[in-house]
């Protein structure tokens, strides 16, 4: 390929010829002749790169001219705000001169260490080229192609390159520390192992003390705490059971408002993550429902495998679809388990049918917990929505949370920037 100086100098060259036939000067005919020659001169002398991957060493070892690359990344899923090391492994197999080599990098990465981008040496046969990435938004990434520049000794010409060499990785929405989410089902399973709910049950585990009632057993009766306030009190212990919850997330297209990081869909993300990763590390059963584009549900089950698949589709969901929560309970309904809680995580805008939606699953003894926060405030500071607007949504908000509230749904009504148990605090009493 041609570079700006050899445009220049052929530029040069062919206007000093035509200006000799204007001018019948031969001396700027042999100028311009000259700087033509040149630039063919250079082109045919010029050799060829071929950048191919690390595996075609074997079968294009004695070829001159080839350069081998090899990506390794440190890891191919982090959670947001992490690291991923990466490592270019190159060698040539001859050939002098400079080369310009730089790895294509996704959007919404930043670069913490090292470069993508160097000049490495052709003569020297190997060369390693390392750089950390910082991820701060979750969703799906593909590191490459690959990208090689040469040019020749008198910069005239280049010749570029590409390998298909990808590396997918995946950043897991960020998940919030949560100690005490008080969300119980109403109707727990028994479980074979030794996996426990903080709820008062037949157990091993001691729970709390509590009143001696008609019924209970004279083992269970605390005889050191009789002894010391006199009356009888027995150890409640904790239930060995499990607990099926279903959390439906809100990815409809009016989701993806808001700055990048902070969009609605990101939002929802980060809290289901959080409230999943408590229920699973609580030993109970957990499913995920998604809709927008269409209702897309995980059967609950526990484990962290399971975990692991909650978080992957949650950092892969995508903004898009009109489907509601009424016609998502539709489908969803039928296959969670009597009386189990039914988390709901929407900003509750743009939604029409959310009260159909709930009273759907309460009429059917579900209990329901919706955990909503607005990206309002943040689309009025950067002004993507006038006054007028705000104030209309925002009192439309408010009148809808409140009338699920007196419909017997408890709504966690926060901030953005409010930590997730915090809230929940607030409003699980």
């Amino acid at each position: 390929m041609w570079t700006r100086k050899s445009a220049l100098v052929l530029a040069a060259g062919i206007t000093a010829y035509m200006l000799s036939l204007m001018m019948n000067d031969t001396l700027l005919a042999g100028l311009g002749t000259s700087l033509i020659a040149y630039l063919i001169l250079v082109s045919f002398t010029r050799r060829s790169l071929e950048l191919l991957p690390m595996e075609e060493l074997s079968s294009r070892a004695k070829t001159f001219g080839v350069v081998r690359v090899e990506r390794d990344i440190s890891s191919d899923r982090i959670f947001e705000d992490g690291e991923i090391e990466v490592t270019l492994k190159i060698k040539s197999t001859g050939g002098t001169g400079l080369v310009e080599i730089w790895d294509h990098l996704p959007d919404r990465v930043k670069i913490k260490s090292g470069d993508n981008h160097a000049i490495i040496n052709l003569s020297e046969g190997h060369n390693i080229i390392r750089y950390t990435l910082e991820c701060p938004i979750m969703g799906p990434y593909t590191i490459g192609p690959l990208m090689l520049r040469k040019g020749d000794f008198s910069s005239m010409f280049f010749e570029e390159d590409r390998t298909e060499e990808y590396s997918d990785f995946i950043v897991l929405p960020s998940v919030e520390e949560i100690k005490d989410a008080r969300i119980r089902s109403r109707t727990p399973k028994l479980f074979s192992g030794t996996a426990t709910l903080k709820q008062p049950g037949p157990g091993y585990e001691f729970y709390a003390l509590r009143e001696y009632r008609p019924g209970d057993s004279f083992r269970d009766i605390n005889w050191k705490a009789y002894a010391r306030s006199r009356e009888l009190l027995v150890n409640a212990r904790e239930r060995e059971a499990i607990s099926d919850i279903m959390i439906m997330v809100d990815s409809r297209e009016g989701t993806e408002t808001g700055p990048l990081n902070k969009t609605s869909r990101i939002i929802n993300a980060r809290a289901a993550a959080s409230l999943a990763s408590y229920f699973i590390k609580g030993k109970n059963s957990v499913g995920l429902t998604i809709y927008g584009d269409g209702v897309h549900m995980m059967q609950p089950s526990t484990g962290e495998r399971h975990l692991d698949k909650i978080m992957s589709s949650l950092a892969t969901m995508t903004a898009a679809g009109d489907t509601g929560l009424e016609a998502a309970v539709s489908v969803v309904a039928p296959h969670i388990p009597s009386r189990s809680p039914v988390i709901i995580v929407s900003n509750l805008e743009g939604d029409n049918s959310v009260i159909e939606g709930i009273e759907a699953l309460r009429s059917r003894d579900f209990p329901v917990v919706v955990v909503s926060a607005s990206t309002l405030d943040i689309e009025k500071e950067t002004g993507n929505i006038d006054k007028k607007d705000y104030d209309v949504l925002k009192e439309h908000r408010t009148a809808l949370i409140e009338f699920l509230r007196r419909e017997s749904a408890s709504v966690v009504d926060r901030k953005v920037d409010e930590p997730l148990q915090i809230a929940l605090l607030e409003v699980m009493q």
